[in-house]
C-alpha cells in the first residue's frame, strides 16, 4: 500500500494511545471498593452465618455485585454505564457458573469412572452386559473398532473422491 506524503505526515505524528492510563485515584477507589464490599460481605456471612454457600453466592453476592458495579459506574461515567457494569458482572458471573458446572461434570466423570479404566475394559466388548453388572465386566472394544472403521471409511472416501476430481 503507498501513501501520498500528506498522510505519511499525518501518521508520523500520531501518539499511540494509552486508555490504561487514563485512570484517575478516584477511579481506581470507586472500582476496588465496588469488588471489595460484596467479598467481605459474602466471606463473613460464609464464616459467621448458617446459610449455605450457593444461596450466599447466588442470592446475597450477585446482587450485591450488580449494585456495587452500577453504583461504581454511574459514579465514574455516569447513568448510561450503569447498563453495561451490569452486563459486565452477567458475563462475568455466567461464565463462573458455567465453569464450575463444567469441572463439576468433570470431576464426577474422573472421580466415578477411573477405577473402571483397565485393559480388560480397554479390550472386550460390552456384550452380556447390563446396568446392574459390575464395572471390572465389559469394555469399549467394540466402541474403539467401530470408531476406527468409520474414520478408515471415511479416509478412503475422501481419498477417492479427491481422486475423482482429478
Amino acid at each position: 500500500m503507498v501513501f501520498d506524503a500528506e498522510t505519511v505526515e499525518h501518521l508520523s505524528q500520531q501518539r499511540p494511545a494509552a486508555p490504561w492510563g487514563r485512570r484517575t485515584s478516584r477511579f481506581r477507589m470507586i472500582v476496588i471498593l465496588a469488588i471489595l464490599l460484596p467479598a467481605v460481605v459474602v466471606t463473613l456471612l460464609f464464616f459467621y452465618s448458617t446459610i449455605p454457600g450457593p444461596i450466599i453466592m447466588i442470592a446475597i453476592y450477585l446482587p450485591l455485585q450488580l449494585i456495587a458495579a452500577g453504583l461504581a459506574a454511574t459514579a465514574v461515567r455516569g447513568k448510561k454505564a450503569a447498563g453495561d457494569a451490569v452486563i459486565i458482572v452477567c458475563s462475568i458471573g455466567a461464565t463462573i457458573f458455567s465453569l464450575v458446572v463444567l469441572v463439576s461434570v468433570l470431576w464426577s466423570l474422573v472421580s466415578k469412572g477411573l477405577p473402571a479404566i483397565s485393559p480388560q475394559f480397554i479390550f472386550f466388548s460390552n456384550e452380556y452386559i447390563s446396568p446392574s453388572t459390575p464395572l471390572e465386566y465389559g469394555g469399549i472394544g467394540h466402541a474403539i473398532v467401530g470408531t476406527f472403521l468409520i474414520v478408515a471409511t471415511g479416509a478412503r472416501s475422501r481419498t477417492f473422491a479427491s481422486l475423482c476430481k482429478q
